[in-house]
């Protein structure tokens, strides 16, 4: 069987409790599992859904680098409709990624390998282009990880040319970090998300990191390394902030989501289910919303959503 008919067949979805660190798997309660959000023949549903972002006209909206396509879908995972072409024309994707929306409904896409950022009317229509291939401040190398925190502010991990570049009214402001190993560099940043007290939160992928920066971009703190003990991380591509403050990390290269707190304190783990069996294949984006957790599994081709 080919690798990718297999992941067909295992596409999942579902409502699982997270694990508290310490909780065994068998005490888990899974609450049920919701229809398949899995691969289709016709292509209208994502086949290896990799970013998803909440969409203030309700639901999610979901890159799909392998169809070159932005999906839209419900809550209840099923999908409404979708907007992209494979290509470098203006509107056309190569290998999207990151994803996110800002206040007014505007639709931010990383089109990673066209090394730019799209802006999109909510109804799917080209708006602007950031961006084009290169090193130099305002252009990219297979820019990801998307963060829209204010009306005209986005920051976007320029995951190959290993920093953080920061955009006022799609204009570059500020550029942070570069190549190297120092506790203020990266090694391949793949998400930034800022916190509620304007602190920038890096997930550093290379170094199995998240490394805080203050506003003007100084090196705070940071937390975790490379590894696959609970708290660790391995290769993780996705991380966003909840409602409360908790940041949760697709660890990509561990199979699992994990939670911790702003101080870098782990608060639960989510492999398995209740019957011990992986939840997840390859998770690389994560989005939160009324206490629920929905997660991009590339691998599984699936978007699995997860109760607390």
């Amino acid at each position: 069987m080919k690798r990718r008919d297999f992941i067909k067949s295992i596409g999942l979805a579902g409502a699982i409790s997270i694990l508290p660190r310490g909780t065994s798997t068998a005490s888990a309660k899974k609450r049920g599992y919701s229809p398949s959000l899995q691969p289709n023949s016709d292509k209208t549903n994502p086949n290896m859904p990799f970013a998803l972002c909440s969409n203030p006209s309700g639901g999610f909206l979901v890159t799909d680098p392998s169809l070159y396509r932005v999906f839209r879908i419900t809550g209840a995972l099923e999908v409404t409709g979708s907007f992209g072409s494979p290509g470098s024309a203006p509107s056309s994707f190569n290998y999207p990624k990151g994803i996110a929306v800002d206040g007014e409904g505007r639709i931010y896409v990383a089109d990673s390998n066209n090394c730019r950022i799209q802006i999109f009317e909510p109804s799917g229509d080209l708006l602007k282009i950031v961006g084009g291939v290169g090193s130099i401040g305002g252009l990219f190398a297979t820019p990801q990880g998307l963060c829209i925190d204010s009306p005209d502010r986005m920051l976007v991990a320029d995951t190959r040319n290993h920093r953080i570049q920061v955009f006022h009214s799609f204009e570059l402001a500020a550029v942070i970090g570069e190549l190297g190993d120092a506790e203020n560099q990266f090694r391949l940043p793949t998400a930034v998300q800022v916190s509620p007290d304007g602190e920038i939160l890096v997930l550093d992928s290379k170094h199995g990191q998240v490394k805080f920066f203050d506003k003007d971009g100084n090196f705070k703190r940071s937390f975790s390394r490379v590894g696959n003990e609970a708290g660790m991380l391995n290769a993780p591509q996705g991380m966003v902030l909840d409602s409360n403050g908790a940041i949760l990390i697709a660890d990509t290269g561990n199979h699992r989501v994990q939670k911790f707190d702003l101080k870098g304190s782990l608060l639960a783990v989510l492999e398995f289910d209740a019957s011990g069996l992986p939840i997840f294949l390859s998770p690389t984006g994560i989005s939160a919303k009324e206490g629920s957790y929905y997660v991009a599994d590339s691998g599984r081709g699936a978007v699995i959503k997860v109760s607390m």
